[in-house]
């Protein structure tokens, strides 16, 4: 028989005991080490409402590849094939022109030297030179190391804008993807195809 001056044993509550775990949210993506020795993994942590501090840094606007005469050849031998098959598909000379005019152009650009850019990412967007960048613009971004170089790849909303490619230095690298964590998400699959492309054509 119970003792009615014996105290009531309580049971433990097993949602008491249970260890709880913190929601994860942001992305989590991996960025490769400029050495490409190893890959470190980033994760931003939990999304803050607290306004980023801006980073602003000077860099070049592109990595300037020596490029042989064989190259520039090769270019237009390209643009030959590619223009003869259009032709041969739909006899239409102005397509032919087109390509023509776009490997003169691509030679061009190709030869000249970078120069030196202001940038700045905030909240807002990305500042580059005197434009301004919304994002809004972009769809994700992707990181890349062109030449052991990081630079940060935004990829756009529209389909036919082309790639922006910011270069940095990587004692700039974590203060500036703690901004982007907050606005854009991380996209490996396009830092792959960029990466493999850009090794490629040596562009």
């Amino acid at each position: 028989m119970k003792d009615k001056h014996e105290p009531d044993k309580i049971e433990p509550d097993e949602t008491d005991s249970a260890p709880t775990q913190a929601p994860v949210t942001g992305w989590q993506f991996v960025a490769e080490d400029t050495k490409g020795n190893e890959e470190k993994v980033i994760n931003p942590g939990l999304k803050s409402n607290a306004p980023s501090k801006p980073v602003n840094w000077s860099e070049a606007e592109f990595i300037a590849n020596h490029k042989s005469i064989g190259w520039f050849l090769l270019l237009g031998l390209a643009a030959v094939i590619v223009a003869t098959l259009v032709y041969i598909y739909n006899h239409d000379l102005v397509s032919v022109i087109v390509i023509g005019l776009a490997a003169v152009f691509l030679g061009i650009v190709a030869n000249r030297q970078p120069r030196k850019l202001d940038y700045g990412i905030n909240d807002s967007g990305l500042q580059i030179g005197q434009k301004f960048y919304s994002y809004d613009t972009f769809r994700s971004f992707a990181i890349s190391n062109e030449e052991s170089v990081p630079s940060i790849i935004f990829i756009p909303l529209r389909r036919f804008m082309p790639y922006i490619t910011v270069y940095y230095s990587a004692s700039n690298e974590k203060a500036i993807l703690e901004v982007l964590n907050k606005h854009l998400p991380f996209d490996n699959q396009h830092r792959d195809a960029i990466d493999n492309l850009m090794r490629r054509i040596h562009y």
